[in-house]
C-alpha cells in the first residue's frame, strides 16, 4: 500500500521509515476550562483571594483521601543524587526500603491534572521565554528551511550569488566601572592569511601565554567534511588584537549565549577567556576584566550573536513561549490553579503522603536490582523542532521561527519493553542503582480537604484512570493503562500500575454523639464505590466531564481529542508488536539511519498508531 502520509513524515531519502520516538504530545486545548464562578477573574484581579475564599466557602464540600496502590510494571527509578556526581539511586528509608516521595507523586498527578482539566499554559512554570540555539547547516530537503534561516542570520557567503560572507573576527571585553557591566567586541585587525588547514588538534582552552608579545591568538576548530589530501585536518583561525573599531553587545545577547545549554565544545566566556588583570593588561583597557576571541554578527551596528567556532549556534529569533496559544497564555485562573495552589495568593488543597512499601512486597522481599548501569538519562530536546512543533498544518517542516508554528503539546513517554541505553559518545551518563523492580507495590494516600464536586471528580479522573472498567478501551477507566514515574522513562522504566480507593469524610463526622458506637470510635470516612449512578467515583467524574462541557463550548472537542490521545498512550499494548522499534530513539551519529539528520517529523498520537513503521496504514 503506497504511503498514506505526507513526505516530510517519511524518510524517503533513506531509510523509508516515519520518524520514532520513546515519547509523543498530547495535543493542547483550543481554550481552557475555566472553573464555576472564575469567568472574568484573572491572576491580577486584586479581590482574587477574597473570590478564593468565597468559592471554597460556598462549593467546597468534599473532604477525605484517595488510597493509592502504585505496582511496578517495569524497573522503576524515583531517585535522587548518589553519593557522587553522576550517580542516581532510589530513594530510601530505614533498612533500604525504597519510597517513592509525595513530591515526586504530586508532580505526575499535577502534569495529568492539567491535562483532564484543560488547563493553562504559564511562563516559567509550563515553559520559558529563553530563545532556542540551533546550527543549520544540514542539506537535507526538510532541514532546508531551518538552514536558510541560519544561512541569513549568519549573514553566510553565497558562491551563487556572489554575496559576500559577512561574519566577522574580534574579542569580546566585558569592562566594569561606576555604571555597571558592559559588553563589547572589537573588531580584529585583518590576519586571514594565516588561516590554514592543520594536523594540530582541535583546542579545547585558548592558550594566551604569547599573546602579549604577538597581539594574536589561534584557534584551531575541527574539520567535519574535509576530504582528499586534507582528510582528518582541522581548519586554524587567527585573531589579531586592534581597538580601532569597537561593537556594542546587548546584555540580553549575552544571556541568550550564556542559556544555551546543550552547547558543545569552546565556550567563549570560559574555555576562550582571559580574566581579571589579565584581561586589563593584554588589552590595554584598566576596566577590562574578560577578554576572549569569537566570531561575531552584525545588525543595525550591534552584536546579534557570537560564538566559538566558525560555524557557531544562533538563537532563533522567536522564543519557545511565541508558539503557545495566546488563549492558553492566560492569566485566568484554573483549576489547577485552585486545587494545586496559586503560589502568590493560596495554598494547594491536596496533600500527598509518601507511598511506602505495601506489606506484601515488604514481606516478599528482594524488591531492590542492585546492579549499577551506566545510562544517559537525556533531558528535552526542543531545538528538534520536527519533533517538538506541530507539522500537521503545512507541506514544509516548521521551525521556531515560523510563526505559524504552535508548539505539540503535553508530552508523554510510551510504554515500551525496557532497553538496552541508547545513547551517542557525546552523552552524559548516570550511574543508577537500586532500581526497584518489576511488581512491587507501594501504598500511599492524597489528602483532599474542602473540594468542589467538580474538581473531586477532575482529581478522580486522573487516579482512577488505571482502575478496573467502564467505557471501553478509550472510556474514562481502563485496568490495562500504566502511568509513568521516575527516571529512564525512555528506555522503558518507570512505568507503573494504579489502582485507587476514595474515602470520603462523613458528614457527621465531628459531631459528638455520632463518633461512638457500640464497639467504640467510628471511622471518620467512609469508603464510596466506584460504580453508580449516585454516590460514587464514576457519578463524580461524570459531573466534572458534564461541567467541562458546557463549561467550555465548541473548545470541549479539543478537550476529548487530548483525553483521547492520552487514552492511548497509557496503553502498553498500544503499539501492538511495533511498540519497541516505534518508540526507538532516532540517534544523530547513525551512519544508516537519516530520519534524524533530515529532519523527519514525528507523526502525532492517533495517526503514530494506526500508522506501521514504513508510513504504511
Amino acid at each position: 500500500m503506497a504511503p498514506q502520509v505526507k513526505d516530510k513524515f517519511i524518510d524517503k531519502r533513506n531509510s523509508g521509515l516515519i520518524a520514532t520516538a520513546p515519547y509523543n504530545f498530547v495535543s493542547l486545548p483550543t481554550d481552557i476550562c475555566v472553573p464555576k464562578g472564575w469567568k472574568g477573574i484573572d491572576v491580577d484581579n486584586e479581590a482574587i483571594y477574597d473570590s478564593y475564599l468565597t468559592y471554597v466557602r460556598d462549593f467546597g464540600t468534599h473532604s477525605g483521601y484517595i488510597e493509592v496502590d502504585i505496582t511496578t510494571k517495569t524497573s522503576t527509578l524515583v531517585g535522587g543524587y548518589g553519593e557522587n556526581s553522576g550517580e542516581s539511586s532510589f530513594f530510601a528509608i530505614h533498612n533500604d526500603e525504597p519510597m517513592i516521595p509525595g513530591s515526586s507523586l504530586r508532580g505526575m498527578v499535577r502534569n495529568l491534572f492539567k491535562i483532564v482539566t484543560a488547563s493553562s499554559f504559564r511562563k516559567d512554570e509550563d515553559f520559558t521565554e529563553k530563545s532556542l540555539y540551533y546550527r543549520g547547516v544540514a542539506s537535507a530537503k526538510y532541514a532546508s528551511e531551518a538552514q536558510s534561516a541560519y544561512m541569513d542570520s549568519m549573514q553566510l557567503g553565497d558562491r551563487r550569488t556572489k554575496a559576500k560572507d559577512l561574519r566577522k573576527r574580534g574579542f569580546l571585553v566585558r569592562t566594569r566601572d561606576v555604571n555597571g557591566v558592559q559588553w563589547h567586541i572589537y573588531l580584529c585587525a585583518p590576519s586571514t592569511a594565516r588561516d590554514k588547514r592543520t594536523r594540530d588538534k582541535a583546542t579545547n582552552k585558548v592558550n594566551w601565554k604569547d599573546f602579549e608579545k604577538t597581539k594574536q591568538i589561534d584557534i584551531v576548530i575541527k574539520c567535519l567534511n574535509a576530504k582528499g589530501a586534507d582528510r582528518g585536518k582541522n581548519n586554524l583561525y587567527a585573531f589579531r588584537w586592534n581597538k580601532e573599531n569597537k561593537y556594542i553587545v546587548p546584555n540580553h545577547v549575552i544571556e541568550a549565549y550564556r542559556s544555551d545549554e546543550r552547547r558543545k565544545g569552546l565556550d567563549v566566556l570560559t574555555d576562550c577567556a582571559a580574566k581579571g588583570a589579565l584581561a586589563a593588561k593584554y588589552t590595554g583597557i584598566p576596566t577590562a576584566d574578560l577578554v576572549a576571541p569569537c566570531f561575531f554578527t552584525l545588525k543595525n551596528n550591534q552584536v546579534i550573536h557570537f560564538g566559538a567556532p566558525l560555524y557557531y549556534r544562533i538563537p532563533y529569533t522567536n522564543p519557545i513561549g511565541a508558539h503557545v496559544p495566546t488563549t492558553l497564555k492566560t492569566g485566568r485562573v484554573d483549576f489547577a490553579d485552585l486545587v494545586f495552589g496559586l503560589k502568590e495568593y493560596w495554598g494547594g488543597r491536596l496533600s500527598f503522603s509518601d507511598a511506602k512499601l505495601s506489606e506484601s512486597s515488604l514481606k516478599q522481599g528482594n524488591y531492590l536490582d542492585k546492579k549499577e548501569v551506566s545510562v544517559a538519562l537525556l533531558g528535552p530536546n526542543p531545538t528538534s523542532f520536527q519533533l517538538y512543533l506541530d507539522q500537521e498544518k503545512s507541506d514544509d517542516c516548521l521551525h521556531w521561527d515560523n510563526t505559524e508554528a504552535t508548539i505539540r503539546g503535553v508530552k508523554q513517554y510510551w510504554h515500551r519493553d525496557e532497553t538496552k541505553n541508547e545513547s551517542d559518545n557525546n552523552d552524559v551518563t548516570t550511574k543508577c542503582r537500586n532500581r526497584v523492580k518489576p511488581g512491587v507495590t507501594f501504598t500511599g494516600k492524597i489528602y483532599f480537604k474542602s473540594l468542589t464536586t467538580e474538581e473531586l471528580g477532575a482529581l478522580c479522573k486522573v487516579l482512577f484512570l488505571g482502575t478496573g472498567s467502564y467505557g471501553g478501551e478509550l472510556g474514562t477507566r481502563n485496568a490495562k493503562r500504566q502511568y509513568k514515574i521516575g527516571k529512564g522513562k525512555s528506555i522503558g522504566w518507570g512505568s507503573v500500575s494504579i489502582t485507587s480507593k476514595l474515602f470520603l469524610e462523613r458528614e457527621d463526622a465531628y459531631i459528638s454523639h455520632a463518633m461512638w458506637s457500640s464497639d467504640g470510635i467510628v471511622p471518620m470516612h467512609k469508603a464510596l464505590p466506584i460504580e453508580g449512578n449516585t454516590n460514587s467515583v464514576d457519578a463524580l467524574i461524570e459531573s466534572f466531564d458534564y461541567y467541562a462541557e458546557k463549561s467550555m463550548g465548541p473548545h470541549y472537542t479539543s478537550l476529548k481529542k487530548s483525553m483521547n490521545e492520552l487514552y492511548i498512550m497509557m496503553d502498553p499494548n498500544a503499539l501492538g508488536s511495533d511498540k519497541n522499534v516505534k518508540t526507538e530513539m532516532m540517534r544523530i551519529g547513525n551512519k544508516q539511519d537519516k530520519r534524524f539528520v533530515d529532519r523527519t517529523a514525528l507523526l502525532p498520537v492517533e495517526k503514530f498508531k494506526k500508522v506501521s513503521l514504513k508510513g504504511n496504514l
